[in-house]
């Protein structure tokens, strides 16, 4: 919400990158990381038709398969033991399954044959069977997964096409050694046990679920709007430009020595309105407890002017500014590694430090000042640069959330913001020093 950048064509080869393009790669990134997006979400899926030999036909339309979905793995399995084999698709966006059934009228005949290992592995993976059917010869092996991310059943599937008789199935089984069955009618389902010599007929499988008209969907429960998100382990921001109307270069270091409030508003916001309602009416307890607030505008397209009448009439001008775009960039940042991905963060929306410009607590929305009072009193007693420190819950060790810093430092390098990286990776150091024991 709070960033916009343009993608770009690629570099010619041979030339340097632009600014355009490693922007570019910056909001990719972000995206797919932190917005659960997709690298490939509009590309429909394809099936294709083995014609003989190398030929294949398009035939995505005709099977229904063309889903305009991320797909990511296939498997095939005869779900309903009718001889068809049916598919299940697994996507990275929503739907994340499908399961397809078979209804080709005239499928043909076929067979299905389960194995068990007895001297070789019991799954007998890496086995190769060889039908011979009708004059046809088919040839498989039973493999541990197959494609990406995926594994087909277990149970092998044969095709007989207008075959109305097996002549005979020969198995050789890892290891080398081979056995031949016989006796196996079409259409049919067969254990084969190595060893045994003789083929079982399995009998088909009590199968209703998806059969019928599926369930009426669940009714959506009513979303609980979160509030307010504390950081067991704080963030360091003390390099977060925060422009002030005539002091372009101000960062959150200028306000070192207490707690800083940096809130993000809009003059269209009413909400926004109504919390600085609040903070006027709460001005000596905020005061008395050492808490700056930090307006900045967020609205694009706002006049600053107008922006800063509508702050005096408030009285909470003086500290205020309008966000710049390195602003936004960096809590973005900030936000998409602490709260859920693909989150849309509500203006007003607020941000807690202590006094050493550590991000504390995240407010999405209008803050409650219940909790803002709370944590104007909590937020001084528990000072520590890694919140690691065992003094901290009465001599016993509080083992919190180790934050990826150095994830962030390159997020932050990415986005141009030096400063805010070099915090980061410092973080990440000390971090690393302290679970090596080098407190």
């Amino acid at each position: 919400m709070f960033w916009r950048r343009v993608a770009s064509q690629s570099s010619v080869e041979g030339e340097e990158f632009t600014e355009e393009y490693k922007d570019a790669w910056f909001t990719m990134n972000m995206l797919v990381e932190d917005q659960s997006m997709s690298w490939s979400g509009r590309e429909s899926n394809r099936v294709f038709l083995n014609l003989g030999g190398v030929r294949f036909a398009d035939i995505s339309g005709l099977t229904g398969a063309d889903y305009i979905e991320d797909g990511r793995a296939c498997a095939r399995l005869d779900w309903d033991e009718d001889g068809r084999q049916d598919l299940v698709l697994r996507s990275r966006n929503a739907p994340r399954l499908r399961m397809m059934l078979n209804r080709w009228p005239n499928p043909g005949n076929w067979l299905q044959i389960d194995l068990v290992g007895r001297t070789c592995n019991r799954d007998a993976i890496g086995a190769q069977i060889l039908v011979e059917a009708g004059g046809m010869r088919l040839r498989d092996t039973l493999r541990a997964g197959e494609g990406i991310l995926s594994m087909s059943s277990k149970r092998l599937h044969f095709g007989l096409g207008a075959a109305v008789a097996v002549d005979r199935v020969r198995v050789r089984w890892p290891g080398g050694a081979e056995e031949i069955f016989t006796g196996l009618a079409p259409n049919a389902r067969w254990l084969l046990v190595q060893g045994a010599g003789t083929a079982v007929p399995v009998g088909k499988s009590a199968v209703t679920a998806l059969l019928g008209p599926p369930p009426a969907p669940a009714q959506a429960s009513e979303r609980r709007n979160i509030s307010r998100v504390p950081l067991l382990s704080r963030l360091p921001m003390s390099a977060l430009p925060l422009p002030g109307w005539d002091t372009p270069d101000r960062t959150l270091a200028d306000f070192a020595g207490g707690m800083v409030l940096v809130n993000l508003f809009s003059t269209t916001c009413a909400a926004c309105s109504e919390e600085f309602e609040m903070f006027k009416r709460r001005r000596n307890f905020l005061a008395n407890a050492g808490m700056k607030i930090v307006p900045m505008l967020v609205e694009e397209g706002a006049d600053p002017q107008t922006a800063r009448a509508w702050l005096t009439e408030r009285n909470f001008d003086k500290l205020a500014g309008v966000a710049s775009p390195a602003t936004l960039d960096a809590i973005a940042i900030a936000l998409s590694d602490v709260l859920p991905r693909s989150e849309e963060i509500p203006l007003p929306a607020s941000l807690l430090f202590d006094a050493q410009g550590q991000l504390c607590v995240i407010y999405v929305g209008e803050i409650q000042f219940r909790e803002l009072s709370g944590d104007s009193v909590s937020i001084p007693r528990l000072q520590s640069d890694l919140l690691l420190d065992p003094r901290l819950v009465g001599g016993n060790l509080l083992v919190a959330r180790v934050r990826n810093f150095d994830k962030l430092a390159k997020k932050f390098a990415q986005a141009g913001l030096a400063p805010l990286a070099a915090l980061a990776e410092r973080r990440a150091a000390d971090v690393q020093a302290y679970l090596k024991g080098g407190q």
